[in-house]
């Protein structure tokens, strides 16, 4: 059996807390095990090659909204997933494995809890299981954290990427693909972002921002971790202006690798300063 069904617009209404709308969705399936294509209705569709063969895929524009009295949650983009049995090789009568693909565009998501929210926005990705792991690229435009008494905390231009099947591994969907063909992508995790973290409390303030990564990768089968700070900057305020104490650190810039034999790196501090709670006045005496 083979077919393709689109449907413009579906809606779920009713259920206390719950609201559901999906657009724009599509459903294609293939399980003769060959290529097939067909016209019937005005709808058409053409399956070929060995990712087509078998499989299944669905795919929609969903805006997810969730609440009970104290929680609520909202999910919204552009979502697909598709799952394709694929031989082993090419021998008559060669065992199948499943792999299934999964991706977002244009995604965004919140969270609200007791006072305290969590939003993502501009979330974009792939990621394709497969039985010996999984590999996967997602990027996310900017987080943030409000609601907590003293902390402030966004984070930007995240990027996520991973690869545990031990191979080499591609994908594109959505608009996000990955090549991890490289030995040293066989078997990694990495991670990007650019912070910006304020923390205050009874007259004591920190700050941290810049771009940060860490890379945990498996080379020569040792495990080596990378982490990098790049234009970073960290204060520590003790009082407030016109007095108190401002020891501040800025132009941070350096690298660190960490092997199973010890760590190696290079750090350096564009300037360090000690002044007043205002970040400029000398302290007196």
């Amino acid at each position: 059996t083979a077919g393709k069904l689109n449907v413009g617009s579906f809606t779920l209404t009713g259920i206390t807390g719950v609201t559901l709308s999906v657009t724009s969705a599509s459903i294609e399936f293939n399980t003769t095990g060959e290529a097939v294509s067909a016209s019937v209705g005005g709808q058409s569709f053409s399956y070929s090659g060995a990712s087509q063969n078998n499989f299944f895929a669905v795919a929609g524009t969903m805006s997810l909204a969730l609440s009970t009295s104290s929680v609520s949650v909202s999910i919204g983009g552009t979502f697909s997933f598709q799952k394709t049995q694929l031989p082993e090789s090419a021998a008559v009568g060669a065992p199948v494995f499943s792999t299934i693909q999964a991706s977002v565009a244009n995604g965004s998501a919140s969270i609200t809890a007791g006072g305290v929210t969590v939003t993502a926005n501009n979330v974009n990705g792939v990621i394709v299981s497969k039985p010996l792991g999984a590999a996967g690229k997602l990027t996310v435009g900017s987080v943030s954290l409000t609601g907590v008494t003293g902390v402030a905390a966004t984070l930007t231009d995240i990027t996520i990427e991973f690869n545990t099947t031990l191979a080499a591994i591609k994908a594109s969907a959505g608009g996000t693909s990955f090549d991890y063909n490289d030995d040293t992508r066989f078997n990694f995790l990495a991670l990007q972002g650019t912070g910006d973290i304020v923390l205050s409390s009874s007259g004591v303030s920190a700050t941290l921002n810049g771009t940060f990564t860490f890379e945990r990768a498996l080379v020569n089968l040792s495990p080596v971790v990378k982490i990098s700070a790049a234009n970073a900057n960290t204060s520590l305020t003790v009082g407030s202006a016109p007095g108190g104490v401002k020891l501040a650190f800025s132009q941070i810039n350096g690298g660190f690798v960490l092997q199973t034999g010890g760590v190696a790196g290079q750090l350096t501090v564009g300037q360090v300063s000690l002044t007043k709670a205002d970040g400029s006045s000398p302290l007196s005496g």
